[in-house]
C-alpha cells in the first residue's frame, strides 16, 4: 500500500474522531455559557487554541522522526502529562479561589474544546503545508507514527516492541 493511502485512511479515522469528540465538548461548553465570564471564556479559548496549534505542529515535526526515537515517545508521553498536570493544577487554584464547581467545569469544558479545535487545526495545516515537501524516508516515518485512532493513541504493546528494536540496533 502507497504512502498516500495509508496516510488517507487515518486521517479519516483522526477526522471522524474529532468531529465526534468536538461535537460533544461543543455541546457541554456552550450549556455553561451563561454560567460563564464571557471574557474570561474568550481568553481561555484562545489561550488554549493557540497552545494546542502550538504543540499540534511540534507533535506534527517530532513524527517525521524514526519510529524507534525513545526520545520522540518520551516528549509525547511528557507532554500529555504535563497537560493533565495543567487540570489538576488549575482545580486545585480554583478550589483555593473559591471558585464554584459549576464555574470551573465552565471553563474546563471550553478549554478542551478549543483545545480539541486547535489540535485538529494543526494537524490539518500541517499536513497540507509541510507533508508534501518532506523528503521520502520522513513522509515513510511520519505515516508509521502516525496513529489511526487519537483516542487510543498507544497500546502496551507498541511502545515494548518500539524500545526493543532500538535495543536491537
Amino acid at each position: 500500500m502507497d504512502i498516500e493511502t495509508v496516510l488517507d485512511r487515518k486521517r479519516r479515522r483522526r477526522n471522524t474522531e474529532y468531529v465526534g469528540i468536538i461535537a460533544f465538548q461543543s455541546f457541554f461548553a456552550f450549556s455553561f455559557l451563561k454560567i460563564a465570564d464571557i471574557f474570561l471564556w474568550l481568553i481561555f479559548a484562545l489561550s488554549s487554541f493557540g497552545l494546542a496549534m502550538t504543540l499540534s505542529l511540534a507533535r506534527e515535526n517530532r513524527r517525521t522522526q524514526e519510529p524507534t526515537d525513545k526520545k520522540r515517545i518520551v516528549t509525547d508521553a511528557v507532554e500529555s502529562f504535563a497537560l493533565m498536570f495543567i487540570l489538576v493544577l488549575s482545580a486545585l487554584i480554583s478550589m483555593q479561589l473559591g471558585l464554584s464547581l459549576v464555574r470551573y467545569e465552565s471553563y474546563v469544558c471550553i478549554v478542551l474544546l478549543s483545545y480539541f479545535v486547535g489540535s485538529w487545526a494543526g494537524e490539518l495545516r500541517w499536513t497540507r503545508v509541510r507533508f508534501p515537501i518532506l523528503e521520502e524516508f520522513q513522509q515513510k516515518n511520519y505515516v508509521i507514527n502516525l496513529n489511526a485512532s487519537m483516542i487510543f493513541p498507544y497500546n502496551i504493546g507498541s511502545i515494548r516492541r518500539s524500545f526493543r528494536s532500538r535495543d536491537k540496533q
